[in-house]
């Protein structure tokens, strides 16, 4: 790729997926112990058991008791049981970081019996709750704390716990709200597998899935399934979900955090049988990964691969009002990140029907300005114009690791093809954003059928104001 300007081109991203390996949470517990004696069994089950269930009737032995009822604490919550309590009556021992203070607070303690995450909720309570968790009654390591889940005003607080670890759990209000408290406890349902190195390349199908996901890409009406990803090393990874049925178009949405149903960093599909996103991760950074078809009945089988790429430059800088830019982004160039509005591959409809990567430049945009208040408006706008058709991704921050706020197709059925996106809604504590130019690849640009589109852009970035 060469450019007109200073800019800096994106290098190559890879990862790779194994399949098979789950580590599922298991919401069962073992008893440790055998009794051998003449009398019945006392024991109850886990958390204040912990010991398997005597074969006998007769029992000698001195039945389990399992963990002591920490001091601050009224009662264990047991899995899948409600726990339910007034806070009106009780008191204001605790705080969490994200609210609580002067709200009066009912707290309960919680054994993990298996490794895996847990989810802490408080669903079905009557006032605004906050609910967060410590590792000991001293309250001086607080391990989650949520006041608004996505059921708000209640509250949602996952964790990742090894069998036998022990947790305090804080029920509070919200600007000192009380009322009915609901507290449950218990393994997370979705995702239901962890994705491990040793397992990658995953190969399995969406076929008999239930349909639980949407996004802006499709999914409705096909059956799907998430997957968790915890980032080992820190740099860019590549998520490729590449269809192993004829027909089936697959969708990969990425969300952050290790449930289900969290904030989308982007997703992506495909009729051409590959679906794929691009961010730049921290070591032990949690993703929950959605496999899903495209559209209604699109279900099959597919291979899920994760790569660690090389370092990609996002700092191709765009200033505002310095002109525009020119530059060529050629066939073969570099095939670093995708859209939601696009593909990430072509494949050629004429035999031998090869698959192409579509390449892309990313640039930096630094400094947006926050919108002001009404009847004022100020936008700032990118454009570009190509002799080939392309897609444009707005990411949120500077380092290529933002959620995608944005995407935009180029307009035209022929060349010039022109397109634009609006970059006003950029997290105001970064005013940063990357935007992506992603060439969509025809088959008159790698089939050799008629005379490929050219190669040149133009990009402009400015911003105006009225009042």
């Amino acid at each position: 790729m060469v450019l007109a300007s200073s800019f800096v081109a994106l290098s190559g991203c890879s990862f790779v997926d194994d399949f098979g390996r789950f580590e599922v949470a298991d919401g069962a517990v073992a008893d440790s112990g055998a009794d051998t004696g003449s009398d019945a069994d006392t024991g109850a089950p886990p958390p204040t058991d912990s010991g398997a269930m005597d074969s006998g009737p007769a029992d000698t032995g001195t039945p389990d008791t399992g963990p002591t009822l920490p001091a601050c604490a009224t009662a264990f919550l047991v899995p899948g049981v409600e726990a339910a309590a007034d806070t009106s009556t009780a008191t204001d021992d605790y705080a969490g970081s994200c609210g609580g203070a002067g709200g009066k607070d009912v707290v309960y303690a919680f054994v993990a019996p298996a490794d895996g995450y847990y989810l802490f909720e408080t669903i079905g309570s009557s006032f605004d709750t906050v609910l967060y968790l410590y590792d000991a009654c001293d309250g001086l390591t607080e391990l989650g704390c949520n006041v608004d889940g996505p059921t708000a005003p209640q509250s949602q607080v996952p964790y990742l716990m090894t069998a036998g670890e022990m947790v305090i759990v804080v029920g509070d209000g919200n600007a000192a709200a009380s009322g009915d408290l609901r507290v449950t406890a218990g393994p997370v349902a979705c995702p239901d597998a962890d994705l491990v190195p040793a397992i990658l390349p995953l190969e399995t199908t969406t076929v008999g899935r239930p349909d639980e996901h949407t996004s802006a890409c499709g999914g409705t009406g096909a059956g799907d399934r998430g997957l968790r990803y915890t980032a080992t090393t820190t740099g860019f990874h590549r998520f490729t979900m590449t269809s192993e049925t004829t027909g089936f178009d697959p969708l990969l949405s990425v969300e952050r955090g290790p449930l289900c149903g969290g904030e989308v960093v982007q997703c992506n599909a495909s009729g051409d049988g590959v679906a794929e996103v691009t961010r730049y991760l921290t070591d032990g950074e949690v993703l929950t990964l959605r496999a899903d078809g495209r559209s209604s009945g699109h279900e099959g089988d597919y291979r899920l691969e994760v790569t660690e790429l090389p370092a990609l430059g996002c700092d191709t800088t765009l200033v505002e009002g310095s002109g525009p830019i020119n530059g060529t982004l050629a066939i073969d160039d570099p095939h670093q990140h995708s859209g939601s509005c696009g593909e990430a591959h072509h494949v050629a409809s004429v035999a031998p029907r090869v698959s192409y990567e579509n390449p892309d430049v990313a640039f930096l945009v630094t400094d947006i300005p926050t919108p002001p208040a009404p009847p004022c408006r100020f936008s700032c706008v990118l454009e570009v114009t190509a002799d080939f058709p392309f897609i444009l991704s707005v990411q949120e921050t500077d380092t290529c690791n933002g959620n995608e706020i944005a995407c935009a197709a180029s307009t035209s059925s022929g060349a010039p093809f022109s397109g634009s996106v609006e970059l006003m809604n950029i997290e105001p504590a970064t005013g940063n954003a990357i935007i992506v130019l992603d060439r969509q690849l025809e088959d008159q640009d790698v089939s050799g059928i008629s005379v490929p589109w050219g190669n040149n852009y133009t990009v402009d970035y400015f911003c105006f104001g009225v009042c």
